[in-house]
């Protein structure tokens, strides 16, 4: 070993350095140490390349936006369908003394529910969704048109442009219910997940407000205006789902 005095080489077994006479019972015991740690730290450092640090299947998946119980975009948009399906059929043929008005009401409730329940995708833009449940009104009208045709021996095809405007306005309440429910979600997220990544549309909406309108002014905080953004849109979208869906009833 060397000499940690005057650094020039002596046996391992010498207790004083025959060079520099300097005792050396005391730190050979540390200098064996220092070595051993530093062997070993040779060792981890030539092994640290190939540990990879994988973390569980199941944490792999919980990260993004998906906070709280979430179904994929389809999955919602088919549940919506299969809902309000089933509703008209347990409602107009299988229970046909149920008032009307319940049919309404479900067709507002199960859009609202599967939309809610819908996390957002990476082609997320309220846009979407909206043309998402434009589409699902459409194909279930026309699935309760066929069921109600096959049973009434009746067109399935709206006949005239008064009908025609009867199913456009009863699609109007689904496809908005569906996005009242998306928007509610993305206010509860901001809510519970403040750190969690705004809608475009929302987040576009409200920075266009902050810099045309606000002068930097603090009590309008981006933050602010964007939940107030959020729930002017909600609002508006269940307004309108409701309006359409009791349009008979308030004619």
């Amino acid at each position: 070993m060397r000499c940690p005095y005057c650094a020039e080489e002596v046996k391992d077994e010498a207790v004083v350095c025959k060079h520099c006479h300097s005792e050396l019972f005391v730190v050979r015991p540390l200098l064996e140490k220092v070595n051993a740690l530093n062997a070993r730290l040779a060792e981890l450092d030539e092994a640290a390349p190939s540990a990879v640090v994988q973390a569980p299947s199941h944490a792999r998946h919980t990260s993004g936006r998906h906070h709280g119980p979430a179904l994929t975009i389809l999955e919602s948009l088919a549940l919506t369908y299969i809902g309000l399906v089933v509703a008209h059929f347990l409602i107009i043929i299988v229970h046909p003394e149920s008032k009307e008005l319940n049919l309404h009401v479900a067709s507002m409730a199960i859009p609202f529910l599967f939309g809610l329940l819908c996390r957002e995708s990476e082609n997320s833009n309220l846009i979407y969704e909206l043309f998402a449940g434009m589409a699902v009104a459409g194909a279930a009208i026309f699935s309760m048109s066929a069921v109600v045709g096959y049973v009434d021996h009746r067109p399935v095809l709206p006949k005239d442009a008064l009908e025609l405007r009867e199913h456009a306005i009863y699609g109007a309440s689904i496809a908005f219910g569906f996005l009242t429910g998306v928007i509610a979600r993305h206010m509860l997220i901001a809510i519970y997940a403040p750190s969690s990544k705004p809608n475009i549309v929302i987040e576009w909406i409200a920075r266009f407000i902050v810099e045309q309108f606000t002068d930097g002014k603090p009590k309008f905080t981006l933050k602010a205006i964007r939940s107030l953004v959020s729930s002017v849109l909600g609002f508006g979208s269940a307004i309108i789902s409701i309006i359409a869906g009791l349009w008979e009833f308030l004619k």
